[in-house]
């Protein structure tokens, strides 16, 4: 496994991006934003509201919310 993300259907109306991955050794090649911008647009395509969250401190995942232009629920 290189990268990974899932939606999460919490209720009909809201999908979250969730469990995403990168294995060490791929990390800062942009894969956790292309592999999350695939999923966001699955989600808008089905009519459902975007969510995302992460930790507080995890700074590479709060850029990545920050770029596709959702904000962190923490």
């Amino acid at each position: 496994m290189v990268a990974r993300a899932c939606v999460e259907k919490y209720s009909n109306e809201a999908w979250e991006i969730a469990d995403v991955r990168v294995a060490r050794e791929y990390r800062n090649k942009g894969l956790a934003y292309n592999i999350c911008s695939y999923v966001l647009e699955y989600i808008l395509e089905n009519k459902r509201i975007p969510t995302m969250r992460t930790e507080e401190d995890n700074y590479p995942m709060q850029k990545v919310i920050s770029k596709l232009g959702l904000t962190s629920e923490m």
